[in-house]
């Protein structure tokens, strides 16, 4: 579902009375994402609303990308888009709604996938992946807030599993049984 990007949020990071094009990018699962340019100026951004449903803390995810992109401090190792502030030294906006809004600058050459096409841009995307994780290895994660608390505790996920058998329709067991002997299996 599209989401509508309005005038206020707009102009908080970008000069009034210019004329820019707006794209949605992704699907919007968790957060909506848009690539807003400036033709006149050439520049473009990219704005995201945080999803402040699934992260309680917008003001904490922001926290971490921004540590995250001081600890980057100029290497060419590893691309983080600059954050793009609202004000003097704020990179987190909220609307007149309650909304969490940041913007980047955008970088070239960069697509939005919601899954791969293709084993290619799947090995690409575990690639960089395995480059930003060792690029982070000396970075002091203990600095980071958690944004959803027990997200990869996996006793706790294995938790809700068997809580999810125990209230489960029988023919739904029987239609997976296999996976859930797997998941079993993997305990």
């Amino acid at each position: 579902m599209a989401k509508s990007l309005n005038k206020e949020v707009l102009t908080a990071f970008t000069p009034e009375n210019e004329h820019y094009t707006v794209e949605q990018l992704g699907n919007g699962l968790i957060n909506h994402t848009f690539k807003i340019t400036d033709e006149k100026n050439n520049k473009v951004l990219l704005l995201q609303q945080i999803n402040k449903n699934v992260f309680k803390k917008p003001d904490d995810v922001q926290d971490n990308f921004i540590k995250l992109w001081q600890y980057k401090n100029g290497t060419k190792d590893i691309l983080f888009p600059t954050p793009v502030p609202v004000k003097k030294s704020e990179t987190l906006f909220i609307d007149s709604e309650g909304n969490y809004w940041r913007a980047f600058e955008f970088l070239d050459g960069t697509v939005t996938l919601d899954v791969p096409h293709n084993t290619g841009q799947a090995s690409a995307t575990a690639k960089t992946f395995g480059q930003l994780t060792a690029f982070l290895s000396s970075f002091n994660a203990e600095s980071l807030h958690i944004v959803i608390p027990d997200f990869h505790n996996l006793s706790f996920r294995y938790r809700q599993f068997e809580e999810a058998l125990a209230g489960a329709k029988p023919e739904r067991l029987q239609k997976a049984s296999s996976l859930i002997q797997e998941v079993k299996n993997r305990k």
